[in-house]
């Protein structure tokens, strides 16, 4: 019996060290934020963001929900082969029939077409070698164009408006889809700045010549994952994250 014991422990140990990275820190996936607030009028709220994944931790699913409300929204990410990019987005809920915003990837280039449309409304994003977005357009290389510059982390440091400048500062806390194979665009495209992929979490914003700004203060877990983060600007919103192992 102890001859069939060992080999399993043994088995235990390698497959528990498979969910470490290279730090000793455990691989998790960020499945769920919870956000929660007061509206102006005194009347709390909340929602929910849900996210699923497949066997190689690619993001697949992402759902939005008002809590006690009907209103949810689904956006499914199809994918073609071990490809990290999807080859487009299938949007349902909300107040229409939902549709389908297929992406073209051309050089460095990535175009998001809205279904049914002309094309008019494409956005255009340039991306760098490391799947960071440069630069996005809104409709033919309009002056509605935004540059992104970088820090030596990988964060945006400075997003370039046709109207000013906005400069972020970060925390030390790591991104949350540090372990999910999603590219950074991708994450920019639904989330701005507030989760990138590489680098570390913001800890604020806010616009040159303007006096208003964002800022946020975060706890963490023993492997520094967020648990929560509070926006501490015009309103108070508390988010709270959970989280699942990796693949």
């Amino acid at each position: 019996m102890k001859k069939l014991i060992l080999p399993l422990v043994a088995f235990g140990i390698l497959f528990n060290a498979c969910k470490k990275d290279n730090n000793g820190e455990t691989k998790k996936l960020l499945s769920k934020i919870t956000y929660s607030w007061i509206s102006y009028d005194g009347t709390p709220g909340s929602s929910t963001q849900t996210f699923e994944y497949d066997d190689q931790n690619r993001l697949v699913k992402y759902y939005w929900a008002l809590v006690g409300s009907t209103e949810r929204y689904e956006t499914a990410f199809v994918y073609s082969g071990n490809s990290n990019t999807p080859t487009k987005l299938i949007y349902s809920g909300g107040d229409d029939d939902g549709g389908e915003n297929p992406f073209e990837y051309i050089g460095n280039q990535v175009l998001r077409i809205r279904s049914g449309e002309d094309g008019s409304d494409t956005l255009f994003l340039t991306v760098d070698a490391n799947g960071r977005i440069t630069k996005a357009n809104e409709g033919a290389r309009s002056s509605s164009e935004i540059s992104f510059i970088y820090n030596s982390n990988g964060n945006i440091e400075k997003k370039i408006l046709s109207d000013g400048e906005v400069i972020f500062t970060y925390s030390n806390v790591k991104s949350v889809f540090r372990h999910a194979n999603v590219t950074d665009w991708l994450l920019w495209l639904f989330f701005d700045e507030e989760f990138p992929k590489s680098g570390y979490m913001p800890a604020g914003y806010h616009r040159v010549g303007e006096s208003w700004s964002v800022s946020y203060a975060y706890t963490t877990d023993a492997d520094g994952y967020v648990l929560t983060r509070v926006e501490t600007s015009e309103g108070e919103e508390t988010g709270t994250f959970e989280y699942i192992n990796a693949k």
